[in-house]
């Protein structure tokens, strides 16, 4: 199992409608790939968690760098682990303040 964690800046022009359509559509895409994880966006921000193998979570974080909703892409961490820490949640999210 790998994890890999980012941290991003939303774009100027993200509004609240665009994370939950991020959150719906990982939710719908990650599950087939068996990914699991965590997006949180505290209204400038993101920071997501992706655990799953190492090809499915690279392949999605390779599609995630390209988004335009969110710049400065950066990973926090990108390891191999042995248990799941969000093994239920094929994406969750969750909007701070």
């Amino acid at each position: 199992m790998y994890r890999l964690i980012y941290i991003s800046t939303a774009s100027d022009a993200l509004t609240s409608a665009d994370v939950d359509a991020i959150v719906d559509a990982s939710i719908r895409n990650n599950a087939p790939r068996n990914i699991t994880g965590v997006l949180i966006y505290n209204g400038l921000n993101f920071l997501q968690v992706l655990e799953g193998t190492r090809l499915n979570v690279e392949e999605v974080f390779n599609r995630i760098v390209q988004d335009p909703r969110h710049i400065s892409v950066t990973t926090v961490l990108a390891e191999s682990a042995e248990l799941r820490m969000f093994a239920g949640w094929s994406m969750a999210g969750r909007k701070t303040s």
